[in-house]
Parts: C-alpha cells; structure tokens; sequence
C-alpha cells in the first residue's frame, strides 16, 4: 500500500516543480507579456504536470489519482483560483490523468484529445501573444516598442466591460453596469502600492476638475485582500468618487486583462474601454470629448522598434 501513496507524493510534487519551471520559461526565457492573465497558460501546466504526474501513477489504482490534485492549492497564491475559469483547470488537469492511462482505450482518448485542444485552442488565440523584446516599452499612447507581437486578432476593437460584481464600502455589491451611459475613469489600485499611492493627489485633482460635469464618473477599485485595511484607508483619506474593491482579485485581473498596478482605463458610454496611462499624462479631452474618445477607443495600437544614434541613448521609433 505503501508504494501506491509513494507514487502520488511523486506525481504531486513532479506537479508543481513543473509549474514553477513553466512560469520561469515563458516569464524569464520568453519573455511572454502579461503572462499572469493569459487563460491558456493555466492549462497548459496543468495538462503537462498532471500527464507526467499519470504516467508515474500508471501502476496506481484509477480511484486513488484524484489525490494529485491536492496539488492544484498551488494556483492560490499564484492568484489563479476563481470560479467558473477554475473548473477548465480542473477539467484539463483530469484530462491529463486520463490520458496517461493505458485502460482508457484510443477511441476514447480521441475524442477527450479533440475536446482538450478545441478549448485549449479558444483560450489561446482569444487573448494577444505578445513576447518583450530587449528594451520592451509602453508609451504614454499604449503603443509598445521593442515587441513581437504573434496575434493579437482583438486589436481593432475595444473590450466591452466585463459583468463583474464588486463590493461597495457598506458591503453591498455593486456592477460597472449600474454607470452605463457615463464616461468612467477607472483605476485599479491597492493600499499596499506605493506608486498607487503616489498618483492619488493628482487622481483627486483631475477628480475636482470635473465634479461639475455629470457624465463623467471617476471609479476606484480596490484589489486589496484585506477589505478593514481598505476601508482603514480611505476613512483617513478624503477620496471623490466611487470607491469599490474586488470580491476576487484573480478573476478582476483576469477579466480586465492586467497583471500589474496601478492600472487605468477609459470607459465610452456604450461600455466599451481601453487601457490609459494615469493622471499625471492623461489627455483630459478624452474625458470630455466623446468624438476623440471614440477616436482613441478604435485605433489599434502600434508596434515600433527602437534604433540608438548614438552613446546618449537617442532613439528613433520605426514601425
């Protein structure tokens, strides 16, 4: 009985040193961009770690391999656990054992392959592949410069806000839905982010500048994980407009595509948004100007590399 147990104890941790070695690959090696939400990758160190982990428990009896994945308390602080994406986890991570064994016969395994790369193949070419150059950059105008981008088919258009419900400071929930037809600046933002921090008295002047004009909504979202240090922050402090945090950090990264704060975007009246840089080098006429918001919302970004004229660093962007 010992060996069995013995058996599952190596598949586990062949599991998550695998991860590891995942996330250091196509962080460090690849240079992958935003890889923390990228819905594809998930799965595919699940299918890799829970395939090699079957093939060492082939000998192990089919009703004891669910205990590998015990393993899978790893995606909590790799902040990848939310409900419903982390029933695909757990679907690719079963598919993965089922596919290691030898009773489940071919005509069996193909069409469980099919379904695998059909929903791994949505999640992958549903988000921009984008690998960091050496000198990769942002510009104040989100074009990025020193990048290769593989596919982004999405660029063209602008992200519809998610339906998310988030958590107001009384405990109520509250949805991005309730705003529509308003101009909304959205930050993303947390107690603990010094450069968080630093931008709020320029947030809280652009905030005053435009008290007056009743279309356009100033929200602050929280990811903080601890909602009485949130709340201990801005009982301190005199913070205008909306204040809200995220009921799940994971999914919150996750549906507005961003892996670092703080973190900005422009919502349309239609619910449509883009990504924009803060308060400090925000065009204000975006704000007010619904026909350059449109403008901006539907121009896709662009891709340079930078070319250095000399010892000082002087570069040229080319496209």
């Amino acid at each position: 009985m010992k060996k069995p147990f013995f058996r599952l104890l190596i598949g586990i941790l062949v599991i998550i040193v695998l991860t590891i070695l995942n996330i250091l690959l196509f962080d460090k090696v690849f240079k992958v961009m935003n890889l923390k939400v990228l819905k594809w990758f998930p799965l595919f160190m699940c299918f890799m770690g829970f395939y090699m982990a079957g093939l060492i428990n082939r000998e192990t009896k089919i009703f004891l391999t669910p205990l590998l994945l015990i393993s899978l308390v790893i995606y909590i602080p790799l902040e990848l656990f939310y409900f419903p994406y982390f029933l695909t986890v757990i679907l690719f991570s079963s598919l993965g054992i089922l596919l290691s064994r030898r009773e489940i016969v071919y005509r069996i395994k193909i069409p469980l392959l099919v379904i695998l790369i059909g929903v791994f193949g949505f999640f992958l070419f549903s988000q921009p592949l984008i690998i960091k150059n050496k000198g990769f950059g942002i510009d104040p105008r989100n074009d990025l410069y020193n990048a290769t981008v593989l596919w982004d088919f999405k660029a063209k258009k602008p992200a519809s806000l998610p339906n998310e419900m988030f958590q107001d400071t009384e405990g109520n929930t509250f949805s991005l839905k309730e705003l529509e037809g308003k101009t909304l600046l959205i930050t993303f933002w947390a107690t603990w982010c010094g450069p968080c921090i630093a931008e709020k008295p320029e947030l809280e002047k652009l905030k005053m500048k435009f008290q007056d004009h009743q279309d356009i909504v100033f929200v602050d979202i929280s990811v903080d994980s601890n909602i009485e240090k949130w709340k201990s922050y801005l009982s301190e402090h005199n913070s205008n407009g909306y204040q809200i945090v995220s009921q799940n950090v994971a999914r919150t990264y996750s549906n507005f595509n961003f892996s670092g704060i703080p973190f900005h975007i422009i919502v349309d009246s239609d619910g449509k948004y883009k990504k924009c840089h803060g308060p400090n080098i925000l065009d204000e006429q975006l704000l007010s100007n619904p026909v350059k918001l449109n403008e901006y919302l539907n121009t896709p970004y662009k891709v340079f590399k930078t070319i250095k004229l000399s010892e000082k660093d002087t570069i040229v962007r080319v496209r």
